[in-house]
């Protein structure tokens, strides 16, 4: 029960997320990005390079060895996901920003 779950009603929820996130976005909203690169430079430098410098300091800190330090370092070099595009929705933030920022 529980994998058919996963394996259907986890993939239409994030497909209406993804629709309805990306149908109240314009073109303006991207024009805004790059007419104003500093955000989106900044926000792709912290993706880049600050997520995983703290989760290598996280994994020294803590002392997590073999797969949970593997783990927590490849989760830091991830983009952030339909989720983070729901969330600057609701908080009425810069969604745009936030789509373009997704495949860094």
């Amino acid at each position: 029960m529980l994998n058919t779950l996963i394996a259907i009603a986890l993939p239409i929820a994030l497909i209406f997320i993804m629709v309805g996130v990306g149908l109240s976005l314009t073109i303006d909203d991207f024009k805004r990005v790059f007419k104003q690169p500093k955000s989106f430079i900044i926000g792709a430098l912290c993706q880049l390079f600050i997520l995983p410098c703290s989760a290598i300091i996280i994994i020294s800190i803590t002392g997590l060895q073999g797969e949970l330090a593997a783990g927590l370092f490849i989760l830091s070099l991830c983009p952030g996901g339909t989720t983070s595009n729901l969330y600057s929705y609701l908080a009425k933030a810069d969604v745009g920003l936030s789509v373009s920022l997704r495949p860094c």
